[in-house]
């Protein structure tokens, strides 16, 4: 546990704008499934593909006052790739109506790495 992430373009490297938190997560709430969480705020990255940095909190170093001092406080203490985020968005269309009791298809759907199995939900609002 306390072990922390960072979404980046490259890992020791500056956090992606747009990530809660300054692009570093919570601290993670179990040490046996890693979870992790940049909270409720939502996410305005720009779309693309990001490196997931680990820093891990059990490394740590003595100070001279007999305690302990936590790493994971500078971006160049998120150096462990352990994987990548994608954040996808689709473009934003004209309204797009559908008789009540027929079958309805949407099609045209643009954006930024979208693929095939994308879904979407109706919603008054989002």
């Amino acid at each position: 546990a306390d072990d922390q992430l960072m979404a980046t373009t490259a890992c020791g490297e500056a956090p992606v704008p747009g990530f809660p938190r300054g692009g570093k997560t919570f601290p993670s709430t179990s040490s046996e499934t890693g979870t992790w969480s940049w909270g409720v705020e939502p996410v305005r990255a720009a779309p693309g593909e990001y490196e997931i940095c680990w820093c891990g909190m059990l490394v740590k170093q003595l100070s001279y006052r007999g305690g302990y001092n936590s790493t994971c406080v500078t971006d160049t203490d998120y150096t462990a790739l352990v994987g990548y985020l994608r954040i996808k968005v689709a473009t934003p269309f004209a309204v797009r109506e559908c008789k009540l009791a027929y079958s309805c298809s949407i099609s045209g759907v643009t954006g930024s790495y979208l693929d095939d199995s994308d879904q979407v939900q109706i919603a008054s609002a989002c």
